[in-house]
């Protein structure tokens, strides 16, 4: 497999190029796995896939061998409510290391129109939850979105 370039032949071969994808990976490289799941929605669904995939990386890596946040934002925010069905599950995914960050932008603005939801014990309150996402990807943060 080869292509003329300037009377040249340039090899490319697949599996070299997967070796270099995986030296230069941070998987690959020995560094612990980050990864943001960025929940937007107030679907009920929604917050339950999430945390679905949450607890599918803590079973994959272990806990302490995989860095999460879940950065809540616009109708995400309810992912962090007490009064959510699934606060049980949030608060125990809390205390294994999970990271919750909510918008305080949004929170804000829920305040402003007469709304107020009560979040679960050890969240984590961002300036805006946008922003927080350009953060985390800057730091090499995998990007989910359930």
């Amino acid at each position: 497999m080869g292509r003329v370039m300037n009377n040249r032949y340039i090899i490319v071969n697949p599996i070299f190029i997967f070796i270099l994808s995986m030296v230069f990976s941070p998987v690959y490289a020995g560094e612990i796995p980050k990864v943001l799941l960025h929940v937007t929605s107030s679907s009920q669904t929604i917050h339950q896939n999430a945390l679905n995939n949450v607890d599918a990386l803590l079973k994959k890596y272990g806990k302490g061998n995989i860095i999460v946040e879940i950065v809540a934002n616009s109708g995400g925010v309810g992912i962090a409510n007490v009064k959510n069905r699934i606060n049980g599950k949030v608060s125990s995914l809390l205390g294994e290391g999970i990271r919750l960050s909510v918008c305080s932008t949004t929170l804000t603005k829920m305040k402003n129109s007469g709304t107020l939801i009560p979040l679960v014990e050890g969240t984590n309150h961002v300036p805006n939850g946008t922003i927080r996402v350009v953060e985390l990807q800057q730091q090499g943060y995998l990007y989910i979105r359930p």
